[in-house]
């Protein structure tokens, strides 16, 4: 019998927006149930739409729209070509032979993401500001849940990078619906 077992979606606001330091994550992806992947090309990047795939499958290069809830189980593979709000930009996994501590996968991934978010969109991500030129931009990522590390071997932390709607947001980003990649945006690309 198939188990549905979920990862992790973790939401969590840092400082306002007016300071512009939005810190937005995500946890947690699915392993068992849901749809497949999408359509790839010889080089593995999504080539059509996949509605309600397993979040397992999303790679890096791959672009999604908005993941709610704390745990996610699937959601929907997008060519970046086509409108979406998230993009996967990085991954890593993690090393640690157990499960580590409350707040450690968090601060592995905010750690990790960061650096990487300043590589891929080619800007600062704490020097953000109004007048920077580039889209204001927000990071999440998805991790382990207890259950995924446990039952499917999940060590996968994946950072996705999404343009922030100002005029919608408040105490939590709100993303934009947007078409083609953020990389290199913040260096006026």
């Amino acid at each position: 019998m198939a188990h549905s077992v979920a990862r992790n979606v973790r939401h969590s606001c840092g400082v306002a927006l007016a300071a512009l330091a939005l810190v937005l994550g995500l946890t947690g992806c699915s392993i068992f149930g849901g749809g497949g992947d999408a359509a790839r090309d010889e080089s593995g990047k999504a080539t059509e739409a996949a509605t309600g795939a397993t979040v397992f499958s999303l790679k890096t290069g791959d672009c999604t729209n908005d993941l709610t809830g704390t745990e996610i189980t699937n959601t929907d593979i997008i060519p970046c070509e086509q409108p979406h709000t998230l993009e996967v930009y990085a991954d890593m996994e993690v090393t640690s032979a157990t499960y580590p501590p409350s707040g450690d996968l968090e601060q592995q991934a905010d750690d990790f993401c960061i650096a990487q978010l300043n590589e891929f969109y080619g800007a600062d991500y704490e020097s953000q500001n109004l007048e920077s030129g580039g889209p204001f931009v927000e990071y999440t990522y998805l991790y382990p849940t207890q259950s995924t590390w446990d039952q499917a071997d999940d060590r996968l932390i994946q950072c996705l990078i999404g343009e922030v709607d100002l005029e919608k947001s408040t105490s939590t980003a709100v993303f934009k619906e947007v078409t083609g990649s953020l990389k290199g945006k913040g260096s006026g690309a």
